[in-house]
């Protein structure tokens, strides 16, 4: 009879999901649509160019986003309707979901598990970029799927898996590099085979020279970027400078800082990665309706669930506490690299952590859920 119960529980729990998954779905596409604009026609540009041969202009411009460009180049190519693309990456981003759903639950337990899907199938934030053109759904999908691989307690043909996927997922984003190295940090120290001296001094200097080139070596696109941040701009199009002289030529992170520290002073420079860096933490945006920015600010609460179970994880000393502490760095190094250089228009850097933030919020859930069960058992 029990186990009769526990199965018509489950059942309606995938039911109900669903079903709420594609109410949510319907809504956000009746409300915003397709979106094919923006960086989406920027990149569907480029995909034409590498189609046409110049590919060079591709990596030229695209570098970081080589393999998203590519992954568009084969719709393209076959003269797909643009509208195939959002369906495909869809199905990749359930598969990812999907994968990443069995590594909670191997390595943690089902209920965090499946309060975490829950999260990624019903949060708009999440869902609102299935229907863009621009890299983040897949770049999502595709670096869920590599830690799925990478970190499970057992996978087959892992690092030969590993080896196909490091390459596109650090040319899907930039910050697909933070992913490989965290990732590859963590396996070592979980596997034993350095000390955990080792593991922090290493990520240390690896962060390091990542930074040393980022800010010094890393040229920037003149009108996204340099005249940008040179600009003082939070957001991008919205800067707090009244006038910029910044004449246009090549520069780096570096050549911007530059430029307002002699131009404006200190103070305006501190003043500027200060806003950055909150900025990262506010999922409300300017120029957004309210309508939009109510369905952002809603979750704000997983920022507070996600430092409560990371809290909790190593107040108790948890088995998986590791795993969370990997899944944060991957949030602060994304944190200090939107601080370095800018919001892009809107949350598209912060859905990029969402999916980790939520692993520490479904824990903190699913044990409050379980205090809760307690109390009215008693």
């Amino acid at each position: 009879m029990i186990k009769q119960k526990n199965k018509y529980n489950a059942s309606l729990f995938w039911i109900l999901l669903i079903v709420f998954h594609l109410a949510v779905l319907y809504f956000l596409y009746h409300r915003f649509g397709f979106n094919y604009s923006n960086e989406g026609a920027k990149y569907i540009d480029q995909a034409n160019n590498l189609i046409n041969g110049n590919g060079l202009m591709t990596i030229k411009y695209s570098s970081f986003y080589t393999f998203y460009v590519l992954y568009l180049s084969v719709f393209i190519y076959f003269k797909l309707p643009l509208v195939v693309i959002f369906i495909c990456t869809y199905g990749i981003s359930l598969y990812a979901y999907y994968c990443f759903y069995k590594l909670l639950r191997n390595s943690i337990n089902s209920s965090v598990a499946k309060i975490w899907l829950t999260y990624m199938l019903l949060s708009p934030l999440i869902l609102y970029w299935q229907f863009n053109l621009f890299s983040e759904t897949f770049f999502i999908a595709l670096s869920l799927i590599y830690l799925s691989i990478f970190l499970a307690p057992i996978a087959p043909h892992r690092f030969l898996k590993i080896g196909l996927l490091s390459i596109p997922l650090m040319l899907s984003r930039p910050n697909g590099v933070f992913i490989v190295i965290i990732a590859l940090m963590l396996y070592l120290y979980q596997h034993k085979l350095v000390s955990k001296k080792i593991v922090i001094y290493g990520s240390i200097c690896i962060g390091i020279i990542l930074m040393i080139v980022i800010v010094f070596f890393m040229p920037l696109p003149y009108q996204d970027f340099s005249f940008q941040i040179a600009s003082s701009a939070i957001y991008c199009g919205f800067p707090t400078l009244s006038t910029t002289t910044l004449p246009e030529a090549n520069y780096t992170l570096w050549n911007c800082y530059a430029y307002i520290y002699n131009t404006h002073g200190l103070s305006e420079l501190l003043q500027l990665f200060v806003k950055k860096g909150l900025s990262f933490f506010v999922t409300s945006r300017p120029y957004y309706s309210s309508f939009h920015n109510v369905l952002n600010r809603a979750h704000d609460i997983f920022y507070v669930l996600g430092i409560i179970g990371i809290y909790i994880a190593y107040k108790y000393q948890t088995k998986w506490l590791p795993i969370l502490i990997a899944l944060l760095f991957i949030v602060i190094l994304n944190a200090l690299m939107v601080g370095l250089i800018y919001n892009e228009w809107s949350e598209r850097h912060t859905i990029q952590v969402f999916p980790y933030i939520f692993v520490g919020g479904a824990y903190a859930l699913s044990l409050l859920l379980e205090k809760l069960k307690l109390i009215k058992t008693t």
